[in-house]
């Protein structure tokens, strides 16, 4: 009989624990650091909604295990008017991302947020809630990834992932 497990610390969780992070873990690690973003925000029908500054900052957490980083926009005073706070942690059992968020005063709940490697990208994707139960589907990509600067996209659908609209993109560049 398979039951659902009770424990997520399991002795097999553990010893993959014990073993540290797979090679799989370097593929987050061009993110670490801080960058200064140009967000650009997109109308339904794609014309420019508005573009905002911002920071992005991402560093290592036990021993490398997790990523935490930050995104912040400003507004053209400077004041910090959003944020958010993102981990991510490699799975090998899943051979993928495992990801969650939060998006400061924002009612939404990430139902499963993936991500994976392909070819010089990271694609994710996102199955989220939000206030009044409202699901909606979003894929992620980061992309143009160089040792100074990377670009990050995404694309939503409130149709249960048959159209997609581009949202948002960020333009990063390595601060220093």
């Amino acid at each position: 009989m398979n039951e659902p497990p009770t424990d997520l610390v399991t002795e097999e969780s553990i010893a993959t624990y014990l073993a540290g992070p797979p090679p799989e873990n370097a593929e987050f690690d061009f993110l670490l650091g801080r960058w200064t973003t140009e967000t650009i925000r997109y109308a339904p029908d794609g014309q420019v909604r508005r573009r905002q500054p911002g920071r992005w900052i991402a560093r290592p957490l036990h021993g490398g295990r997790i990523v935490l980083d930050e995104t912040l926009s400003y507004d053209a005073k400077g004041r910090e008017i959003a944020s958010m706070a993102t981990l991510r942690s490699y799975a090998p059992a899943t051979r993928q991302w495992e990801m969650t968020f939060v998006v400061a005063h924002q009612p939404m709940l990430p139902l499963r947020f993936v991500a994976r490697r392909v070819g010089d990208e990271m694609h994710g994707q996102a199955t989220l809630l939000s206030e009044g139960a409202r699901g909606f589907h979003a894929r992620i990509r980061f992309f143009e990834i160089r040792k100074d600067s990377f670009a990050w996209a995404q694309e939503m659908s409130l149709d249960g992932g048959t159209k997609y609209i581009r949202t948002v993109e960020i333009r990063a560049k390595r601060e220093g």
